[in-house]
């Protein structure tokens, strides 16, 4: 039987050294909806968590995340990652019940294990503290264990909070 639980995890954020940023990342905006959408599904399809989004349209979940409708979409805090003209990786965050969620975590297949999540995830975060944010939440599929080992690496610990 496949483990289904999702493990909700915070970080208390601190003031850590930025990583050098990644050549091609930057913010995302409201131009990159085809590419994110592209991504999401290429990223999602047949993976651990491809049950997690709604696969059939990732274009209606992309919109929702810049609707606001995971919360409101922290755009200046969220990264993305070219190779060339093409997104490779997206680490999006909302802000839900007053503090940053990870919406969304993608990356293209041909590209995972180069680091894109890690260091845009640590910049991220510097990023979130120096604006005055004390913790960073997410809630990741427990089947995942890649994610999971990633998330505590960068110092964070399963959480009871109901955020």
């Amino acid at each position: 039987m496949a483990d289904d639980r999702r493990i909700k995890m915070q970080c208390l954020l601190h003031n850590r050294q930025k990583q050098r940023l990644i050549v091609g990342e930057r913010i995302p905006v409201l131009a990159d909806l085809s590419q994110l959408t592209n991504l999401m599904f290429i990223a999602f399809k047949d993976s651990i968590d491809e049950d997690q989004v709604d696969i059939l349209h990732p274009a209606t979940e992309v919109k929702k995340l810049f609707a606001g409708e995971y919360g409101i979409f922290l755009s200046s805090c969220s990264r993305v990652v070219e190779v060339g003209e093409e997104i490779v990786s997206a680490t999006l965050l909302t802000l839900w019940k007053g503090n940053p969620l990870v919406a969304f975590i993608m990356t293209c297949p041909t590209y995972q294990h180069k680091g894109f999540a890690r260091q845009c995830l640590i910049n991220i975060m510097s990023d979130l503290f120096d604006s005055g944010y004390i913790y960073l939440n997410l809630v990741v599929s427990a089947k995942n264990i890649r994610a999971v080992t990633l998330y505590r690496s960068l110092g964070f610990r399963n959480c009871i909070t109901d955020y």
